[in-house]
Order: C-alpha cells, then structure tokens, then sequence
C-alpha cells in the first residue's frame, strides 16, 4: 500500500459498508476501470427472430377450428404451439411474458348469456329504437 492509501478496513468503516465489498470495488476497478453498473447479459434467447416471427404469423391466423372451436389462443396452447413447432418448451406463466415482450395483450372472450336470442335483440332495437328516439325529440 502506497503512503496516503487507505486499507480496505479503514474504506469500510468510513463508507458504511463491508471490507468485502470495498476490496469488490477495487477488483471491479482494475478490472473494469470503472465502477458503473453493468447489465447481466442473462441467457441466450431459445427462439431466433424468425422463429418468433413465425410464431406471430401463426397467432394472427388462429388456432385449429377442428382442435380449438372457441378460436382462441390461451398461454398453455401458444406454449403447446411453440413447443411442438420448435421443441422449445417453456413455462405456462413465461409464454404470458413472452407474448407481452411480443406486443400482444391478454383478451377475455365477452360474456353472453346462453338464453340470449340475438334475432329478438335486432329485431327490438330495428323496431323500437326509432320509435324512443322520436318521442324525446
């Protein structure tokens, strides 16, 4: 240590932190010659760019009517679709974050009643609308 340095210890206590982490300082200095914050690369994406635009194109088109009569995409058959397209399995609850990444946002069918008869409904509002719209005028 040159004259006028200061320990690791004598650093620690006078910041308020660990002497681990002050000699964590100096090592990410020399190293680094920097002590800004990095991002973690994190692990490499399993789909390519491609794949992920194939996967959007078959979104956009819709599932199988013969395997999916409701026509609607739900996380585990994307993750289904994903995984017998590419054999990349991933987590039901990662296929949500994934479609987010991708742009895409949950949808919820609208409820209808099983009774509702949409031939009457027409029918009242061709029939009386016109009429309630003529009295408060």
């Amino acid at each position: 240590m040159e004259a006028g340095q200061l320990n690791a210890t004598q650093i620690a206590q006078q910041t308020g932190v660990s002497p681990a982490t002050v000699r964590a300082w100096r090592r990410r200095l020399r190293l680094h010659g920097s002590l800004e914050a990095t991002r973690a690369a994190g692990p490499p994406r399993r789909l390519s760019d491609e794949q992920i635009a194939e996967v959007m194109g078959l979104l956009h088109v819709g599932p199988d009517p013969a395997r999916f009569p409701d026509q609607r995409w739900t996380c585990p058959r994307v993750r289904e679709l994903i995984g017998q397209r590419f054999d990349v399995w991933y987590d039901v609850d990662h296929v949500s974050r994934l479609l987010h990444q991708w742009g895409l946002s949950p949808q919820k069918p609208e409820r209808r009643a099983l009774e509702r008869q949409e031939q009457a409904i027409d029918t009242w509002i061709n029939a009386r609308v016109p009429a309630l719209e003529h009295l408060s005028q």
